[in-house]
């Protein structure tokens, strides 16, 4: 544990850009020549610009880099880990490879760090597979956490970059706006602006789906840029850094094609890549907060009353008057329906029904049923109705009864044999389609519309609806067709191609900090919670071997039923090259100095300008 302590977590740093929070590592630090540490390109992006200036040997304008600085927090731990002091400093960008995902910065203070220990270059292109790994980084922008796991691969190329893969998960930062609905491990929703630590959403884990995550920590982001991500079937709101599962097709090492899932910015996604969603929530075999014997008796069928309480909610208003006691009022304006519901009263509350006109409306009077749907969570205008959690934790028939109701009172049946779901009220179109998505259902994306009503009281107008369309009868199988092995695609998840990506303006953003797996479904879309390093066991001692890349992976070991957050990193043998190249060899060559590296430098940019000169005037 003390090794863990001082030769993995100590060297973590935390970064803060003008664009995003992510993780670094210091991996050099002496007085007499300054700190360097290591991070992702991605995380300080929004401090780099290009501008054109005017260059006087060659005559023209040409682009240069120009850098700001950023903050990097460093910690001082106790013999148990515990953070006892943070030290803020300020960092210089001096190197960046945006398609290598590389950045390499330098403190500007002369204090001395601890600093991680590199993996010897001597033998970074034979490291032993199934060798342990720490992966340590600053979560969420929070304190420094490590993580443990295997490497489990290496010679893997993507975009003609190698990089290795590590079983020790790498935890990215989410962003998303407040009112995001995040599926609960009970098949309920809440908005994650409002939930609360201790409460079980439903994550995706080693074995698929779990109901066991807790919230740790819900977390206030600020105000962040938000891109909206569009399939046919799906709508994300989210920060440009927050992650979602892409296929990727990768030839490995024989030269197939295989498809894998990858974890994605979003700002990095383009109409036509695929990403994965929710296929269902986990079948429950009993409904919880609700206890039908109790409250309509033994003999009384639960499905009917599921159904009943759907078309209340879609087309029925209640209420109570000291002088003339409750009513409840359903308005089918069908006769077949209307007989129908008028049974399903008459069975379930041994009520009398009184019909008005060819079945428009059924009334009944009776102040215990309208105290009962009051009890039950039912209350509220067509437009502040919501669904009670209760009903979202029903098995699946009642749940489906539930949807039929309503699609009866408020809905239809297109021409694809689709319902379609149309209400005054965002929220409970919202609910529905969410309780259709848990169902393992086809949905379509919300859309708003104005158009015209006509109200109970005859009157009509202009109204503002939104709706949605549930596909009752299309295949559950995924939705995109791509070419190559599908093997390492999980089956439990579907995947729909991207239509749009687009920035739709600024928004207060939320994270969450979840145990013990870390991804989970926000708008039915399979989401992820920076960097750090990756370290491996070497002679005793925890050594660096790389970095976490902007593209992680959820990946399947070794069987379709299993599901580990694996990561693809840089490897070691990489940044040695990048650094190589760049002449920064005194970071780990005690052969070089700083100086010696300045001067190699200098003359190599002096050769390549020189020979640019020739080229231009040639």
């Amino acid at each position: 544990m003390a090794n863990l302590i001082k030769e993995v977590l100590a060297p973590v740093a935390r970064i803060r850009a003008d664009k995003a929070r992510g993780s670094g590592t210091i991996i050099y630090s002496r007085d007499e020549v300054g700190t360097f540490l290591l991070t992702n390109y991605h995380v300080v992006e929004g401090n780099i610009t290009y501008k054109d200036v005017w260059d006087e040997l060659l005559k023209r304008e040409i682009k240069k880099e120009f850098t700001s600085q950023v903050e990097v927090d460093t910690y001082r731990l106790g013999e148990h880990g515990e953070v006892k002091g943070i030290f803020t400093d300020v960092g210089d960008i001096i190197l960046g490879n945006k398609q290598q995902d590389l950045a390499l910065l330098q403190l500007r203070s002369g204090t001395p760090y601890s600093g991680a220990e590199l993996y010897p270059e001597e033998l970074a292109s034979s490291v032993p597979l199934l060798s342990e790994l720490a992966c340590a980084g600053a979560a969420m922008g929070e304190k420094p956490i490590v993580t443990t796991g295997l490497l489990n691969g290496i010679q893997i190329e993507i975009d003609n970059y190698e990089y290795w893969l590590s079983s020790a998960p790498s935890i990215f930062g989410n962003c998303l706006p407040g009112d995001t609905l995040v599926s609960m491990a009970d098949g309920t929703v809440k908005e994650i602006k409002d939930l609360q630590v201790g409460e079980l959403v439903l994550a995706y884990g080693p074995s698929g789906l779990n109901k066991q995550t807790g919230v740790d920590e819900l977390i206030h982001s600020g105000v962040k840029r938000i891109y909206e991500v569009k399939t046919r079937n799906r709508t994300l709101r989210a920060s440009g850094n927050h992650p979602v599962v892409q296929v990727l097709p990768v030839k490995d090492w024989t030269g197939r094609m295989r498809n894998i899932p990858v974890w994605q910015r979003v700002d990095s996604l383009q109409p036509g890549d695929i990403i994965a969603v929710m296929s269902s929530h986990v079948t429950r075999e009993l409904g919880r907060g609700f206890n039908f014997a109790k409250e309509i008796g033994q003999d009384k069928n639960p499905e009917m009353l599921m159904r009943l309480l759907g078309f209340f909610v879609g087309d029925g208003y209640k209420r109570k008057r000291p002088s003339e006691g409750g009513e409840l009022n359903l308005y089918p304006y069908d006769e077949e329906l209307g007989k129908f519901y008028e049974k399903v009263l008459r069975d379930l509350f041994d009520v009398r029904v009184t019909v008005i006109g060819r079945y428009e409306q059924l009334r009944v009077s009776s102040t215990g049923l309208v105290d009962k749907l009051s009890a039950w969570g039912f209350d509220g205008s067509s437009k502040t109705k919501t669904i009670p959690d209760w009903v979202m934790t029903q098995i699946a028939p009642y749940q489906m009864a539930f949807l039929q109701g309503y699609a009866e009172a408020d809905g239809y049946v297109n021409k694809h044999n689709a319902w379609v779901f149309e209400a005054a009220n965002e929220k409970l179109i919202k609910q529905l389609r969410m309780m259709a998505i848990h169902l393992g259902l086809q949905v379509s994306n919300i859309y708003h519309r104005q158009r015209a009503t006509t109200f109970p009281n005859g009157n009509s107008g202009e109204g503002e609806t939104w709706v949605f369309q549930v596909y009752r009868f299309y295949s559950k199988n995924p939705n995109s067709h791509f070419e190559g092995d599908k093997q390492l695609l999980p089956d439990d998840l579907q995947y729909v191609k991207v239509n749009d990506v687009r920035v739709i303006g600024e928004a207060e953003t939320y994270d969450l900090k979840l145990s013990p797996c870390h991804s989970f479904f926000a708008d039915g879309v399979l989401v992820h919670n920076s960097g750090g390093g990756v370290f491996i066991k070497h002679d005793d001692k925890w050594r660096y071997l790389g970095i976490p890349s902007r593209i992680t992976v959820a990946f399947i070991g070794y069987s379709a039923d299993a599901i580990t957050h694996m990561g693809y990193f840089i490897p070691i043998k990489r940044i040695y090259g990048w650094l190589r190249d760049n002449c920064y060899q005194f970071l780990w060559d005690d052969d070089y100095t700083k100086e010696e590296c300045d001067q190699i430098r200098n003359e190599k940019r002096e050769k390549e300008l020189a020979l640019h000169v020739m080229r231009t005037k040639g």
